[in-house]
């Protein structure tokens, strides 16, 4: 790659000369991004995954279907989202509030 040398003379002084390397423009094909590859979830069996399942379930149907539940005519648990509580009716005639 040749080196281009040019001097300059600024008020009679005479100047190192200055070197000056060519720029050569990349073709306009050329593409600075990678294709997006697609990431595929790879499917998961065996006893761990199968006990994830079950729990996820168990826990879905409890929080959905406690509050549904009537014990001496009163809702079984009582979620209080607004005052972060809830109340139980679990016992006979008695009533249990505890904090989250």
């Amino acid at each position: 790659m040749p080196h281009h040398n040019t001097s300059t003379n600024v008020g009679g002084s005479q100047h190192a000369p200055r070197k000056t390397i060519p720029i050569h423009a990349e073709p306009a094909a050329v593409s600075f991004y990678e294709a997006r590859k697609k990431i595929q979830p790879r499917s998961i069996q065996g006893l761990f995954s199968r006990w994830r399942w079950a729990l996820v379930w168990i826990t879905q149907l409890f929080f959905y279907g406690v509050p549904w539940l009537q014990i001496h005519g009163r809702q079984a648990l009582l979620f209080d989202l607004e005052q972060r509580r809830f109340t139980s009716s679990a016992g006979c005639c008695t009533h249990r509030t505890s904090s989250i």
